[in-house]
């Protein structure tokens, strides 16, 4: 056995042990009850009765004799598989012996009992609790003892396949005094769900009502509907019943159940699954109709057009946007099929292409209005002018303020003696990216280090180069923005410099301007075995 531990709470009436005699005349000692196992032990006045069927009033939990007052001895858990027997029994603890070691008295005969839920319980008869040697113990702690008292479950051999423990308390001798154990938590009464549902087959998106039957009537608590493991959400049981309105279900044949959750006098229970057919929402056709106020009239007056959006079926929901030819005039929400007018004074002297267009959600399709045509002219005297301008190309430059006669200087290389290679860095400032072209097209900057050579034959290649540490700043008055370059980092040889690397991304559709980035420059990994002397690589910067 284990390393025992009184459990106060630990299924106290399961020690129905009134007189803490022995069930057999004879002990056990050193016997190892396998795993302490989590559960309550319960101790009832009926052969009769196991928690199957017990009620709290068959519950004992302490007696003034010592003659044993339970019939029956049962466990809230089920014993670990290849268990076919049970026994229980109460240890005699001793000082400076290892608990596995302590002497044991058996109190019952073996049972194979089970109830309906597959539990253990014991209803053999035993001889009082008359036992010598738990006598001696009481007597040896001053008339009060508290013993370990375990259920054990068992395989065919009798080999302990774990145990659930309690403790019992005995005050006096085996001839006149009392016992005592720790009251178990009460037994629930049992309970049952029943599950039904407002519809047997929807359309996505519809309301069904579930309902849930709980019996007792009695009962409190929660019930907790799940479409398959998907909880779909709670209600609280009134009189016997719990409802749930959704409209969640997933497309398909969902298994519903409903969840009992149990209160202070009732079990949790489950409900059998109720079947729900839910199938997509099929598409659904729409009409637009576009009213435009007036169609003929001074240009850049206020002309109100009023969307009509009618469904095959339903009330349709979505977005209606107004154009003139391919330009958007603005856009208004479509709520169950109503969508709001749009008042424009945007429309110049000369022909325009009105229409409306709907873009539906769920299963409304999109649709179009037919063109109204409208023509405005200008009020009063018109004298129109022509006025022209060019935008220029622009450019992309970069540079940076390293040159043949001024280089970036690495720290002298240090030779890292757990691999016996060479490295150096040293901080690589200001470089500088202006992009002045039309069009916003955003630009990709790009690193590559030739290959290091010392002018007397060696060299080693630009993969041992790279930019690290990239971060963009931002340039005072600058419409484009350090928060708009995306940097990447190219670690030396991991990644390397030999082929073209991007250290720099400003993306398309974002203001023009300059960006100055910095980072590290350095050489990593680069063996030993290349020859002393000062190396030197051109790096290409470029910007695109």
């Amino acid at each position: 056995m284990r390393i025992l531990k009184p459990l106060a709470a630990l299924a106290a009436s399961s020690l129905l042990l009134t007189g803490l005699a022995v069930a057999t005349a004879g002990s056990a000692s050193a016997a190892d009850d396998g795993p302490l196992l989590p559960g309550n032990i319960y101790l009832f006045n009926s052969k009769t009765v196991s928690l199957n069927n017990a009620t709290n009033a068959n519950i004992v939990t302490s007696g003034t004799n010592l003659t044993r007052p339970w019939s029956t001895i049962a466990v809230d858990q089920v014993c670990p598989a290849g268990t076919t027997q049970n026994f229980t029994r109460v240890r005699i603890p001793q000082v400076g012996v290892n608990p596995i070691s302590w002497d044991e008295v058996q109190f019952n005969a073996t049972s194979t009992e089970l109830d309906a839920l597959g539990r253990s319980y014991n209803s053999t008869n035993s001889n009082p609790m008359t036992s010598a040697k738990v006598a001696a113990y009481v007597l040896a702690q001053g008339g009060t003892a508290t013993l370990p008292l375990a259920f054990v479950c068992a395989d065919p051999m009798a080999v302990a396949t774990g145990y659930f423990e309690s403790t019992l308390t005995v005050v006096g001798n085996t001839s006149a005094g009392t016992w005592s154990v720790p009251t178990p938590p009460a037994i629930l009464a049992g309970t049952t769900v029943g599950l039904t549902a407002s519809a047997s087959s929807v359309e996505s998106g519809s309301p069904v009502t579930l309902t849930a039957a709980v019996a007792p009537a009695a009962a409190t608590g929660t019930v907790e509907f799940f479409a398959g493991a998907a909880s779909l959400g709670s209600a609280p049981v009134a009189a016997g019943s719990a409802a749930l309105t959704t409209s969640t279900l997933p497309v398909g044949t969902p298994s519903i159940t409903a969840v009992y959750s149990g209160d202070a006098n009732n079990g949790a229970s489950t409900s059998a699954p109720v079947v729900v057919t839910v199938t997509a929402v099929a598409a659904r056709s729409t009409t637009t109709v576009l009213a435009v106020s007036a169609v003929t009239g001074f240009a850049n007056a206020s002309i109100t057009l009023t969307p009509t959006v009618t469904a095959s079926l339903g009330a349709a929901d979505g977005t209606v946007t107004f154009k003139d030819g391919a330009t958007t005039l603005g856009s208004v929400p479509c709520v169950a099929g109503v969508a709001a007018p749009l008042t424009t004074n945007a429309l110049a002297a000369g022909v325009h292409n009105l229409v409306a267009e709907f873009v539906g959600s769920g299963p409304y399709t999109n649709s179009t209005s037919a063109v109204v045509e409208a023509t405005y002219e200008n009020e009063g005297a018109v004298d129109l002018q022509t006025v022209v301008v060019t935008i220029p190309q622009g450019s992309i430059t970069i540079t940076t303020p390293y040159t043949e006669g001024a280089p970036l200087e690495l720290s002298e290389a240090v030779l890292d003696p757990t691999d016996s290679t060479y490295s150096a860095s040293a901080p690589f400032e200001n470089i500088v990216i202006t992009d002045t072209r039309a069009g916003q097209l955003g630009f990709t900057a790009s690193v590559m280090s030739g290959a290091f050579t010392n002018g007397s034959g060696g060299s080693f290649s630009g993969k041992h180069a790279g930019l690290t540490g990239v971060a963009a700043t931002q340039v005072a008055g600058n419409a484009l923005l350090a928060t708009q370059v995306t940097p990447t980092q190219n670690a030396p040889f991991t990644v390397g410099l030999a082929t073209p690397k991007v250290f720099a991304t400003h993306a398309a559709g974002t203001t023009n301007g300059t960006a100055h980035l910095a980072g590290t420059f350095g050489i990593d990994q680069v063996p030993s075995s290349v020859t002393t002397g000062l190396y030197t690589a051109t790096v290409t910067f470029t910007a695109v």
